[in-house]
């Protein structure tokens, strides 16, 4: 997951600095950030749910995906709203009208730099240690492959 958001975090900064290259470069330049910004956001949502089903007991598997959808919807909206507002505010603060690229450019960025904490909060959190009526998770039944690729992926088990 925290490769995931590196990725998404890498996409989302490299992506607004298109309109600084020269225009044979704007296109593969859109097209590489946009791979690595939608890799990442894939690779850290399918890596979630797992996540999420290791880190809480299976009581709590319905509230925990309930309130991770509802605040994924919630802080969608939140963020759509704010990030409406962002262009004319910078723009307002740089001294350039709003119809100018640049201040949705750093409006992007600043999009892209909330992603910060949310790595610092999944880096800090450690699933809890299974409890004793549940049987731990038997590593070897996994596929070998699966199990090779997981630290090149920055999964941990």
């Amino acid at each position: 997951m925290l490769t995931g958001l590196g990725l998404l975090l890498a996409g989302s900064i490299l992506l607004p600095l298109a309109d600084a290259l020269s225009l044979a470069w704007r296109l593969p330049w859109l097209v590489a950030s946009d791979i690595v910004l939608y890799l990442g956001l894939a690779l850290y949502f399918v890596n979630t749910a797992p996540y999420l089903m290791e880190a809480v007991g299976a009581e709590q598997h319905n509230r925990v995906f309930s309130f991770q959808t509802a605040l994924s919807s919630l802080s969608a909206f939140a963020c759509s709203l704010v990030g409406g507002f962002l262009p004319p505010i910078i723009a307002a603060q740089l001294g350039m009208r709003s119809d100018q690229p640049a201040p949705y450019r750093y409006a992007l960025m600043i999009a892209g730099l909330t992603l910060l904490p949310a790595m610092l909060a999944i880096r800090t959190a450690h699933p809890a240690a299974p409890r004793r009526d549940e049987a731990p998770a038997n590593a070897s039944s996994a596929a070998p492959i699966v199990n090779a690729a997981m630290p090149i992926f920055g999964l941990r088990r």
